[in-house]
């Protein structure tokens, strides 16, 4: 046989066990289709997606990543071959969670920074409604003097943090002045955020 036709029946072989293994994959993807109804496989999707998540935030701080804020202070403090221990651990699920993925046929999201950003302001308005002077007699009884001291400062910091959810969502920033009274929202509308939100977590 000379080297052409070597060459041709290599190159048909290839094709041939090429084909064979596209079959082989595509039985082997339909077979886990029929495994999964579609709301079990977004619910598999999702738990490995924040895993995923909270895997990659760890590799960030055990590389050495650091935060420092007014209030807090974020620092790992790992020796270094501890660091390495974890981080080996951290590779090894991530090509897990990269193995589920390919067998089941899980496709990546694109995930919203400004959806993110919201939801975590709407707990922390609620939270800022809770901390003014009127709501802080559940821990006892308030010093008349606080409300002076304190709710204007709080008000603020609630009028910025709508604003900052109206900015995001609507792409359109209010215009705030710095004497502006900040109107709180009402305990209506707070419970109402609340269960939006855990309507929302129940939903996924």
């Amino acid at each position: 046989m000379d080297t052409q036709n070597k060459a041709a029946t290599f190159e048909g072989t290839v094709a041939g066990e090429t084909a064979r293994e596209a079959e082989v994959a595509a039985q082997v993807g339909a077979m886990m289709d029929d495994l999964f109804s579609v709301p079990q496989r977004a619910s598999l999707a999702i738990v490995l997606r924040l895993l995923e998540q909270d895997l990659r935030q760890a590799d960030e701080w055990l590389q050495g990543a650091e935060e420092s804020g007014i209030l807090y202070r974020r620092k790992l403090r790992l020796p270094p071959e501890r660091r390495a221990v974890a981080r080996r651990h951290i590779a090894a699920a991530l090509k897990q969670i990269a193995e589920l993925a390919r067998k089941f046929d899980l496709q990546p999201v694109d995930d919203s920074p400004e959806a993110t950003i919201t939801a975590e302001m709407s707990e922390r308005w609620a939270n800022l409604v809770d901390a003014r002077s009127d709501k802080l007699n559940r821990y006892g009884d308030v010093d008349p003097r606080l409300a002076q001291a304190l709710d204007p400062s709080l008000d603020r910091l609630i009028e910025l943090t709508l604003a900052l959810m109206s900015t995001l969502r609507n792409g359109a920033a209010p215009t705030l002045s710095d004497g502006a009274k900040a109107v709180a929202p009402s305990e209506s509308q707070t419970g109402s955020q609340t269960e939006s939100q855990t309507r929302e977590c129940v939903q996924i």
